[in-house]
């Protein structure tokens, strides 16, 4: 017999943000039925350029109501850059140099960036390079 772990959402992205320069909780955290993971960097051009589309798209997506939430999977090398870029996202971050980049990275194969990771409310792969 094969046995399969069912995976919450908190086993796929941890439990610990920050949003607003606040650290949250995944108890604090406002799940709608698709979450990003937006692997980014601050010295990443093609990232700078596409960060202000996400977004837009993130604001007129929430508008009415929560419907769309990203999370932050920096890979900046330096605090400042990371504060600095953080801060144009009104979406929650990982922490910096948090060991959770690297393994979603690993897990997600993410070769290069900008890369947007969709997964559905119940941690499950709904779209990998969005």
């Amino acid at each position: 017999k094969k046995y399969f772990k069912i995976l919450k959402m908190e086993d796929v992205i941890g439990t610990k943000f920050i949003k607003e320069n606040q650290e949250i909780t995944f108890a604090e955290v406002e799940i709608p039925k698709i979450l990003g993971l937006y692997f980014s960097a601050h010295w990443c051009p093609p990232c700078q350029h596409f960060t202000p589309k996400l977004k837009s798209f993130y604001e007129a997506v929430n508008k009415e109501e929560k419907k769309f939430e990203i999370v932050f999977v920096s890979f900046d090398q330096d605090k400042e850059q990371y504060e600095s870029y953080k801060a144009l996202m009104p979406w929650i971050a990982i922490p910096f140099q948090d060991p959770r980049v690297e393994a979603l990275a690993k897990h997600y194969g993410i070769n290069g960036i900008p890369q947007l990771v969709l997964l559905r409310n119940d941690g499950s792969l709904f779209m990998k390079n969005a």
